[in-house]
């Protein structure tokens, strides 16, 4: 009996969730002429549900045969029927409502958003979100109706008549906004960085509406009619952050007294199906005062541009903030692991670190990279929630982290629009979809040995490498540093200066006095230390993917590891599993690096944009050259293609071809192409926008320059080491380096 009630309160609760009260007392009424568990419309034949409990209870059977209340037979003979045996026990239960406000809320940039993300992350945000929009639309009485993809739509004014609908839908609407804000900053160190970027676009309408059941399998309550359309137009043509209403909603709240919420929009919409419309924007905190005000002629004193605070610097303060949270978060997490295999949180003796201090290592690493790393995997699993937790880690260790990652953001040039901090935390959030994604497969395949992200300081050195990737960049290509004839590269052997660089100035800095706890955390050996230290060589150096010879020798590994040349090779000897893995994380790595060609066509896009905006700007400080990629004249749009036909394509192709990245793989090798295609089609003509736009910008301004110093003061005050990027310095990307379709370049 106890069974039977729980089971009984638990669909009581799912039913709830679907159907408001009183549509869901009509249902009972009704004999329960909806779809039942199985999803078949079976009300109406077997008599409701007092049919189906009388068969279950003496055994009988419906009258088309055993188990089948005749349905199947009935349906095949004539699909209308049952349908039609519904309608003759139970009408339809749908009601006109001559007043409600339709809302629909959609996340814009959403799409582009999930293309970087894992699958569970996808459902962490929305689930958050939503819980909170659902418990706002709780306390003011609102319906919410469904969610489709990431838009939440809901009504006032029905199935309840209300005559202030519209000013409830108004404040509710209001809430979901502060609440999309909230929700992203609390989720962005978990989520990603980029996630305080997404914004919530929200459009309403007001009119009459029929809603009702649509009874069938899976059957909800929804909505129906010209208001539902028009408020998805309010939506689709609004803006982010904002709140768009239609003149029928401003009447709504006119009529009862607030009116003052609603400014007119400047430009009429063109809404799909109803013409050019005249629409508002809605702020329910905006006072009747304050909307006065705003009617007034602009007399008085004005307060000039000069003397107003620089939002620009303080929301660019704000996010590298959110940046450095972000990665202090993973390489803290990466750091327990590695505790916890242990299984202890100790400060190691730090003798051993001051012998590698001391030790003279050559300045350049370029015949440091090796083919087969010897990798300790362990039986630890963060994912599985049968191993034990993570240990805290010392206030000394975390405070270090966070200075160290710190210290390294005010070494990379936020000045420019590319090669800064925030492409590096790009590259590392595409790393850690990727890295999970084998995790799975791997795990799946009781193969954990052969991942190289098994062994806990191996995977922190991935990670590390990435953030020190792009350091202290000069702002030209390799080979532009070679034709200038600069000092790194005779330093450097004239190959990978600018990566061979940005090791030095990482471990540089991770040797100091300050991070001495943070050393002895990472490794508690010489062997240790040597590990981690070569795995940040062959990762920094994996992301130059311009070095012929490094990729000559990738791809002949690439081939005798799993490769056609591998099938039927004894496969299973330590060193060989080694190889794979070695070779394995450095195409991870390059693949992440390579990030938004194989992400949606909006975030290729912008990270595109901003490579050509950050070559024009080194371009107007380079001597004259003839590296094409500098010229006015360059031929940006075939170098994109080039890129995806020769570089990304082939990689991901190869990754997929692994098996090792699951579905993963495949998604973004399709998508790759689909950004081939969708650039091949539309890039030309956005190429041409995007030059002559720089073309005619031509110098930095005065006020440009400006904005800059004041950064560079924002930063000194608020970082705690002090260090800030010299805002005039011109970096470069490794992988995005200045490529050319012609093989020389």
């Amino acid at each position: 009996q106890s069974i039977v009630m729980k089971a009984a309160v638990q669909s009581t609760n799912i039913v709830s969730s679907l159907f408001p009260s009183q549509v869901r007392d009509r249902l009972f009424d009704l004999g329960g002429a909806i779809a039942g568990a199985g999803g078949a419309v079976v009300g109406g034949i077997g008599r409701g549900l007092g049919f189906r409990a009388r068969r279950a209870s003496t055994g009988q059977e419906g009258p088309g045969g055993p188990g089948a209340d005749g349905m199947a037979g009935n349906l095949a003979a004539n699909p209308m029927e049952p349908l039609a045996a519904v309608r003759q026990v139970s009408p339809p239960v749908a009601d006109l409502y001559p007043e409600a406000t339709v809302m629909f809320a959609d996340i814009a940039g959403f799409t582009a958003w999930c293309s970087a993300r894992e699958p569970s992350q996808v459902f962490v945000l929305l689930e958050t979100l939503y819980g909170s929009f659902d418990q706002h639309a709780n306390k003011r009485k609102v319906f919410k109706v469904e969610t489709i993809g990431d838009s939440y739509v809901a009504v006032a004014g029905l199935p309840e008549p209300r005559k202030d609908h519209a000013v409830v839908m108004a404040r509710f609407a209001r809430n979901c906004l502060d609440a999309m804000n909230h929700v992203c900053n609390h989720l962005m160190v978990e989520l990603g960085p980029d996630t305080a970027d997404l914004a919530l676009r929200v459009g309403l309408h007001s009119g009459a509406v029929t809603a009702g059941v649509l009874r069938g399998q899976k059957a909800r309550f929804q909505l129906f009619g010209d208001t539902v359309n028009t408020a998805a137009r309010m939506e689709s043509n609004g803006l982010r952050g904002r709140i768009q209403a239609s003149e029928a909603t401003v009447k709504a709240l006119e009529a009862h007294k607030k009116g003052h919420w609603a400014t007119k929009r400047e430009d009429l919409i063109e809404a799909k199906g109803k013409g050019k419309l005249q629409t508002y924007w809605i702020d329910p905190k905006k006072s009747s005062a304050s909307s006065s005000r705003e009617t007034e002629s602009n007399s008085g004193s004005v307060v000039s541009a000069s003397e107003m605070p620089n939002v620009e610097v303080w929301q660019q303060a704000a996010k590298m903030d959110s940046l450095v949270a972000w990665n202090v978060d993973v390489l803290s997490r990466l750091l327990q692991r590695i505790a916890a295999t242990r299984g202890f949180v100790r400060r190691s003796s730090l003798g051993w670190t001051r012998e590698f201090k001391s030790q003279q290592y050559e300045r350049a690493i370029l015949f440091e990279r090796t083919e087969q790393i010897n990798f300790a995997p362990t039986s630890y699993d963060m994912n599985d929630e049968n191993s034990p937790a993570l240990p805290y880690l010392t206030d000394e260790v975390k405070q270090q982290i966070r200075q160290f990652v710190q210290e390294v953001c005010g070494m990379y040039k936020e000045s420019l629009p590319f090669h800064n901090f925030e492409k590096a935390t790009h590259v590392a959030l595409s790393l850690k979809t990727l890295v999970v994604s084998a995790q799975k497969v791997y795990n799946s395949a009781d193969a954990r040995e052969d991942f190289f992200a098994s062994d806990p300081i191996a995977e922190f050195a991935c990670f590390f490498a990435i953030l020190i990737h792009s350091m202290d960049h000069p702002g030209v290509s390799n080979k532009q540093l070679v034709q200038q004839g600069d000092e790194k590269a005779s330093m450097f052997h004239e190959r990978c200066m600018n990566e061979q660089h940005a090791f030095n100035m990482g471990f540089d800095l991770l040797m100091s006095d300050s991070y001495s706890n943070l050393r002895s955390m990472i490794a508690c050996s010489k062997a240790e230390w040597a590990r981690f230290r070569q795995v940040v060589v062959n990762c920094v150096l994996a992301t130059d993917t311009l070095d012929k010879d490094f990729e000559d020798e990738r791809l002949d590994q690439w081939e005798q590891s799993f490769g056609a040349s591998a099938l039927g090779v004894e496969s299973n000897t330590k060193s060989q599993t080694q190889r794979r893995a070695t070779i394995f994380m450095e195409h991870l790595v390059q693949a992440a690096v390579a990030g938004p060609f194989m992400q949606h066509y909006q975030i290729y896009n912008k990270w595109f944009e901003r490579r050509v905006l950050e070559v024009h700007q080194s371009a107007l400080y380079l001597p004259p050259t003839e590296e094409s990629v500098y010229k006015e004249d360059f031929d940006w749009y075939n170098h994109q293609l080039s890129r995806f036909d020769n570089v990304v394509i082939p990689l991901v192709t190869k990754l997929d071809a692994s098996g090792f990245l699951g579905g993963t793989g495949r998604e973004q090798l399709e998508c790759a192409k689909r950004n081939r295609a969708e650039f091949a089609e539309e890039g030309e003509a956005f190429v041409k926008e995007v030059v002559a736009r720089l073309t005619s910008s031509g110098m930095p301004t005065e006020e440009a320059l400006q904005d800059v110093t004041i950064l560079e003061e924002l930063a000194k005050d608020t970082s705690p080491t002090g260090l800030i990027a010299n805002p005039s310095g011109l970096t470069d990307e490794l992988t995005d380096d200045a490529m050319s379709p012609s093989s020389d370049e």
